[in-house]
């Protein structure tokens, strides 16, 4: 996701391993696109789908920046499996840039 809010330059995200991987798949135009897209979804690896009918952009509130999912557990923690961001919110650029500093 720090490649797609991080605004200006980032002297660490441009000397970071990601920095050697990343530029390979996702070019300026592939950043533009994905920025394009309305929404950018962060899924781990070891998430549990239950509803593969379900369409995920019902979930995608128009007046939401952020959706989180939800721990299946009987704790009502955070699940950070999940995360929806608007690409266009400067809401969420701003939180991602006090998260990443």
């Amino acid at each position: 996701m720090r490649w797609i809010f991080e605004v200006g330059d980032d002297t660490e995200l441009a000397q970071s391993g990601a920095a050697k991987v990343l530029p390979a798949h996702l070019n300026a135009t592939a950043r533009a696109d994905l920025a394009d897209a309305g929404w950018i979804l962060w899924v781990d690896a070891d998430l549990m789908v239950v509803n593969h009918a379900a369409d995920i952009r019902t979930f995608l509130r128009s007046d939401k920046d952020m959706v989180l999912g939800e721990d299946m557990a009987d704790l009502d923690w955070l699940n950070t499996g999940l995360v929806a961001c608007r690409t266009s919110s400067s809401w969420a650029r701003r939180m991602w840039a006090r998260v990443w500093r």
